[in-house]
């Protein structure tokens, strides 16, 4: 195998795991995304952050969610897709990170 398929095939299983280690969310939303993805359907029913709801993050983060769930909605299956997209982002950046500081390294 050359090294584009190696590459190619470890970023399918990234997205694989990520996608499924992102199925959690039907059994247990966990504290930060359960309440990133809340406040995220408050903005979206017109609440303003940090003057209507209150958090000592950033809102980044809030503000993604709010953007994808104008593309697809909310819901349960929606907060999946959403965890997902969210994983495999995380995931392909530090791949792409950790590529490029190995490649530079002269042994």
């Amino acid at each position: 195998m050359n090294k584009r398929a190696i590459k190619l095939f470890f970023l399918l299983l990234l997205l694989l795991f990520a996608f499924s280690w992102s199925t959690i969310v039907f059994y247990d939303w966990g504290d930060d995304y359960g309440t990133h993805y809340f406040y995220s359907t408050l903005t979206n029913k017109g609440s303003i952050l940090y003057q209507d709801i209150f958090s000592h993050k950033g809102p980044g983060y809030i503000f993604f969610l709010n953007f994808l769930s104008k593309i697809y909605g909310e819901g349960i299956n929606q907060s999946y897709l959403s965890l997902s997209i969210t994983n495999a982002l995380f995931l392909i950046v530090c791949y792409f990170i950790f590529n490029k500081r190995n490649n530079q390294k002269k042994i």
